[in-house]
């Protein structure tokens, strides 16, 4: 009874601090867009002591542990390209080239995989699928991962976007991210 309890308190704390969070972003919106989004360019760059780029080559030889840590440094970034790196990511479509494990976003193609720099976001052509390894995840990885594409989505200007990423984090409360 009492560790039912406990658990419900978490639970209803988490809840009420992702609906803070859910306000504080439409406060944001409400604000000067453009300075808002450079304050957080700002301190995101200061907080992160690895590039994008040192991030990205990182991941295919990365401990899940390690992949943890590099998924929350790129949601300190908040660049579009972290975002759809963190997507690929969770999706499963992140790849890494074996011949010198340059990581791509691929999506399944009759010739192969169509690719897309995961560093640039520009088009890398087709390529045979067999040159290639998915950068893996587990389950944990996986939640970390969903919680941050939320978390990318509650600063987006669409109140649709910032609805669906609350609902997202609800989704992914257990009772160690209630803790």
């Amino acid at each position: 009874m009492l560790v039912s309890l406990r658990r419900q308190l978490r639970i209803w704390l988490s809840l009420c601090g992702l609906s803070f969070c859910l306000i504080c972003s439409i406060a944001v919106q409400a604000q000067d867009s453009g300075s808002a989004k450079s304050a957080v360019s700002v301190v995101a760059a200061d907080s992160s002591n690895e590039s994008y780029e040192a991030l990205i080559a990182r991941l295919p030889t990365a401990t899940y542990s390690d992949k943890s840590d590099i998924v929350i440094q790129l949601l300190k970034l908040q660049t579009d390209a972290s975002r759809a790196v963190l997507t690929a990511f969770l999706d499963g479509t992140l790849y890494s080239r074996t011949a010198d494990t340059k990581v791509f976003i691929g999506t399944e193609a009759a010739s192969g995989l169509q690719l897309v720099d995961a560093i640039t976001l520009q088009s890398a052509g087709s390529e045979p699928a067999d040159g290639f390894e998915v950068i893996g995840t587990n389950n944990s990885l996986r939640k970390a991962l969903r919680a941050a594409v939320a978390q990318f989505d509650l600063s987006s200007d669409s109140v649709e976007k910032r609805a669906a990423a609350v609902t997202e984090m609800l989704r992914s409360i257990d009772d160690h991210s209630a803790a």
